[in-house]
């Protein structure tokens, strides 16, 4: 039974097209995270209101661009090693793979979930703005609530990556 927990060494079964594009998906993932934060968050404070409708469609954009494609690549080529590594099904018995895909799932709830309306809310009222020349205070506590819950999903999808890579094992 303990054995159906442990990758089977023997397997060469990290296929490196596999596992290169995996990676290529976390760097695309992380790096969209990081850039947009400081862009939009740049855009935000901006005083020129095309500064802002601008940077609210490129928010929208490369989040389903690059967070949505690259997350579900990410997660493809995930589960995809994993059951190479871990033919017998066995391989969501796994904390260093079950708890990672528990953080990303719940980082995605927070993006699908809160995120996303905020954008989608934030781009409408820089429009408004664009049009009546009067940004409404709530754009601020937006952009608040953006940061914080971008933040919390962010540390969530860096929790998951420190896992993956350091491979806890139960005791």
């Amino acid at each position: 039974m303990l054995h159906s927990l442990h990758a089977d060494p023997t397997r060469t079964c990290m296929d490196p097209l596999l596992k290169s594009f995996h990676l290529l998906f976390v760097a695309l993932f992380l790096g969209n995270l990081l850039v947009t934060a400081v862009w939009k968050n740049l855009a935000d404070r901006s005083a020129i209101p095309e500064v802002r409708v601008f940077g609210a469609r490129l928010v929208i954009l490369t989040d389903w661009v690059f967070v949505a494609v690259c997350g579900i690549g990410l997660v493809t080529t995930g589960i995809l090693q994993a059951m190479a590594w871990f033919p017998s099904g066995g391989f969501m018995k796994v904390p260093w793979i079950y708890l990672p895909l528990g953080l990303f799932s719940l980082s995605g709830l927070i993006w699908a979930l809160a995120l996303l309306p905020i954008e989608y809310k934030q781009r409408a009222l820089a429009i408004q703005a664009l049009e009546t020349g009067i940004l409404p205070p709530e754009y601020a506590r937006l952009s608040l609530r953006w940061n914080l819950l971008g933040a919390l999903a962010t540390l969530l999808i860096v929790a998951a990556l420190f896992v993956m890579v350091f491979k806890p094992q139960p005791s």
